[in-house]
């Protein structure tokens, strides 16, 4: 990331090189104007406009997913976060504190719809700087970048939200079959699942800042370092000119001095804001790979333990149990705002029931395999940087390109599998409101109500060891 253009002034003796008889000042302007950035393979540029076309596909999706429920009306999916309240068979609360359950479907959605923008953006970007000079002065890449990573660890972090809930649910569900397990408390999860976004952006906003107004006074200085070698150019032009008189000559050296001078101090403060930038740029990477790391650990082991928990309610369901029901039930916890849990009362639905959850297991499964190749790109990526950015072979055409095109495969992993997820929410959200409105027009009367729901309920449908109630927000 960091470019040529921001050191190339700063040499100590940039003459050394001007070739006898030749116009030093005309010299570095044409020198500079091809040493502003690293130019780009065929094939990086041919990946690069592959995931452009991408991303504008997911970006295009994914605005669809969030628009299309209020167009047709589906109100269940505007709900940004719901409260879940643990109650016991009594009726009382466990907990005082409720549990935030954030939708996942459509912050996962916006996340991924901001992370596409922003590696558009990035992609434009990189494309836009090795093809003109003004551009690699003007256009900053790093907030782009940025961006990216955000969402990225946004949407894996929302991910592993429902994982959390996930097994939160069946520890209290299972809770009362068994020996007491540690639970953390719902407190816990809020402040870890709505303390790290933020974290995330207040350490992310310093270093993107500093990139920004060093780049800024950069593109001032060396701007100022154009106009003044055009004018010593000019000048020396001037001076080279036969009918020139000896008290001309004398008044345009002394012009060449005050330019040199110019040039040295302008040279100086590109020099310190060259430094300040690298510093930025260097924190910008060890906060991401710090980050990043933090994520990658945090997503192994919730999603090993909610693994491990799935084969377990497997293994006891196997054995007959009915442990295993209020874990498998889960994996359509959505379709709790409605509801209050109650047992399939159809046995010949189990077969069925199986295999959706079987088919569910295997996409949660491949959702997280491509998450963690995300993730362990990102944090390659990062290293990357680190290391080819301290010996300065990142400034080469090959590595320019091989990071360039590696930041936006980091986030093109996952964004099939999380899209699809988003899709698949989307339409449960809106089969449910269409079974919801068929059932309002075919509803019987309360007092038909009661008595069929006295007459069919059985004593072992009220046993529920956990109640979960939900209070929009």
């Amino acid at each position: 990331m960091m470019k040529d253009h921001q050191r190339r002034f700063t040499d100590d003796n940039p003459w050394n090189s001007v070739p006898p008889g030749v116009n030093p000042f005309q010299f570095s302007i044409d020198r500079s104007a091809h040493r502003g950035f690293a130019p780009l393979s065929r094939l990086t540029k041919a990946l690069l406009l592959v995931f452009f076309v991408f991303h504008l596909l997911i970006a295009i999706f994914c605005l669809i997913i969030l628009v299309l429920p209020y167009i047709r009306g589906v109100k269940q999916s505007h709900w940004f976060f719901r409260k879940l309240y643990i109650q016991d068979q009594s009726r009382q609360k466990v907990y005082k504190v409720p549990l935030l359950w954030v939708n996942g479907g459509v912050v996962m959605t916006m996340s991924q719809l901001m992370g596409s923008v922003a590696t558009l953006a990035y992609i434009l970007i990189q494309l836009a700087i090795t093809q003109s000079i003004n551009a690699s002065l003007h256009v900053q890449v790093e907030p782009a970048l940025a961006m990216m990573c955000m969402c990225e660890m946004l949407t894996y972090w929302s991910q592993m939200h429902c994982f959390v809930v996930a097994m939160f649910y069946h520890n209290h569900k299972t809770d009362s079959n068994g020996p007491k397990r540690w639970t953390p408390p719902p407190i816990f999860i809020n402040c870890l699942f709505l303390g790290f976004p933020m974290v995330l952006v207040i350490a992310t906003l310093p270093p993107v800042i500093g990139l920004s107004l060093n780049h800024n006074q950069i593109t001032i200085g060396v701007t100022s370092i154009m106009n003044t070698l055009r004018q010593g150019a000019s000048v020396w032009d001037q001076l080279k000119v036969p009918s020139t008189t000896i008290e001309e000559k004398h008044e345009l050296t002394t012009q060449l001095n005050q330019i040199m001078s110019q040039l040295k101090d302008l040279g100086v403060h590109i020099g310190i804001h060259a430094e300040r930038l690298k510093v930025c740029f260097d924190s910008f990477i060890w906060v991401m790979l710090v980050l990043l790391c933090i994520t990658f650990l945090f997503f192994i082991v919730v999603f090993g333990v909610l693994v491990q928990k799935v084969q377990q309610a497997e293994e006891q369901s196997a054995c007959g149990s009915s442990a295993s029901k209020p874990f498998r039930r889960w994996f359509n916890l959505k379709n709790h705002a409605t509801t209050s849990g109650v047992e399939p009362k159809d046995r010949s639905d189990t077969g069925e029931q199986t295999s959706i959850m079987n088919r569910q297991f295997f996409h949660l499964i491949l959702r997280s395999i491509c998450i963690i190749v995300a993730m362990c790109t990102s944090i390659t990526l990062c290293i990357l940087g680190i290391v080819k950015s301290h010996d300065g072979s990142i400034r080469s055409s090959y590595w320019a390109g091989v990071t360039t095109w590696l930041a936006t495969l980091a986030g093109s992993w996952s964004a099939i599998p999380i899209v699809w997820q988003c899709w698949r929410l989307y339409n449960d959200d809106l089969g449910r409101t269409f079974q919801s409105s068929v059932n309002s027009r075919h509803a019987p009367s309360s007092g038909e109500s009661n008595l069929k729901n006295s007459v069919h309920r059985k004593p072992s449908e009220e046993r529920l060891d956990i109640r979960i109630e939900l209070a929009a927000k």
